[in-house]
């Protein structure tokens, strides 16, 4: 039999432990066949085995794995979890990637089996957990995100599935997906256990809308789910143009369902943009109006605009098309960069006071404040921003 250890990472901030459990549907299989390990980036290589597996979300602890590969060439390490969905041009020759259902691609499985998950020492602090509903997203049309995965028909996990750790710390559960589904929504969104808080990233469009309006209602305690909404720039001529194909008015309504059942909301938002118009800027206003009208508590993702290299060299070049100009390539460790705009002094002040509006108007992750360097070279410019006061909120 190989000698194999299964290596999770954690993410560590100062009112949370962030757990990357890309292991919980075959925690017994794992057990089995091998040893399991918590690691943080920075760490050295905790079992030194012939085959390790490990599961990374972020391609910072794609970056980790890669560094234990070159400092031992005779492990050959098999890295899945949503970092690994890329097309590297420079990886170890160790390093092998796994796509798909972790059951399927490394047990045999089928992607039907229970969850497990052992909590390592919390110290006093939150923890967060993913609990993997699917895997793709249902719309799959955005011309600006990486994450394009083929969509598997069916609902492969359910609320019966979720069998939580025994704690007394504070739990989070992130139903991990792309883009939660309605089918999901609809027939297990209220079955889930009312002891832990739960997150998700959702689309807002009608059939969500729908989806919600039902399950809500029968949910024991809905304002235990947030939801992260993708608006990336709230006009309509831009909703088409990102071929999101949502409205304001679709944003809001679902904004205003979440609320009124106490549910946590946040925007994820895009600058960058080469195409606005003074018109986008005005609905935008009119938008964060409306929206803090309906939920003054609406929390902000910001992201700087990138074309990267692991999204496909068709699809890279459609968005430096649509969106017009010059665009830079930076480079970044072991794998094949990424692409920013070059805006006009005209498009810059565009994307600045559209900054400037959610500056003055929300609040914003501390979590994700590694993207204000991408957000201050395309603009020139720095826009202060005010922070939630809960450094890794959920």
């Amino acid at each position: 039999m190989i000698d194999r250890a299964y290596i999770q990472f954690i993410e560590e901030f100062k009112d949370t432990l962030f757990l990357c459990n890309g292991f919980s549907r075959v925690w017994d299989e794992c057990l089995a066949t091998g040893s399991m390990w918590w690691a943080r980036r920075g760490d050295d290589l905790p079992a030194q085995k012939e085959e390790v597996y490990v599961t990374c979300y972020y391609t910072p602890q794609l970056f980790q794995v890669f560094k234990w590969a070159e400092n031992y060439p005779s492990v050959k390490f098999i890295v899945g979890g949503p970092a690994a969905n890329v097309n590297y041009i420079s990886i170890p020759k160790n390093v092998e990637f796994k796509l798909g259902f972790v059951e399927r691609e490394v047990f045999n499985k089928p992607a039907t089996t229970a969850w497990k998950l052992e909590l390592p020492e919390a110290k006093e602090k939150r923890i967060v957990a993913s609990y993997t509903i699917d895997q793709g997203c249902y719309w799959g049309k955005c011309i600006f995100c990486s994450g394009q995965w083929q969509h598997e028909g069916g609902l492969h996990y359910r609320a019966s599935d979720l069998v939580l750790p025994s704690t007394s710390q504070p739990l989070v559960i992130c139903l991990a997906t792309s883009s939660i589904r309605p089918e999901f929504i609809k027939e297990e969104l209220h079955k889930l256990p009312t002891s832990v808080r739960y997150f998700s990233y959702l689309r807002p469009d009608a059939s969500i809308i729908r989806s919600l309006s039902e399950s809500l209602p029968k949910c024991e305690r809905p304002e235990l789910f947030s939801f992260s909404i993708g608006v990336e720039f709230p006009s309509n001529k831009m909703q088409r143009f990102m071929k999101k194909f949502l409205t304001t008015d679709l944003i809001l309504k679902t904004t205003k369902l979440l609320t009124d059942f106490g549910c946590r909301v946040r925007y994820s938002m895009i600058v960058g943009w080469s195409v606005l118009t003074k018109d986008d800027l005005v609905e935008a206003q009119k938008f964060v109006e409306e929206a803090l009208l309906i939920n003054k508590d609406i929390y902000l993702n910001v992201y700087g605009l990138t074309a990267k290299l692991d999204s496909g060299e068709e699809r890279r070049n459609k968005l430096i098309v649509m969106n017009k100009g010059t665009w830079v390539k930076y480079e970044s460790p072991y794998y094949a960069s990424y692409y920013q705009p070059v805006l006009s002094e005209e498009q810059r002040q565009l994307n600045v006071e559209t900054l400037k509006l959610y500056a003055e108007n929300f609040r914003f992750v501390e979590y994700f404040q590694r993207n204000v360097t991408s957000i201050n070279r395309l603009l020139k410019e720095h826009v202060p921003l005010k922070y939630v006061e809960e450094e890794c909120p959920i």
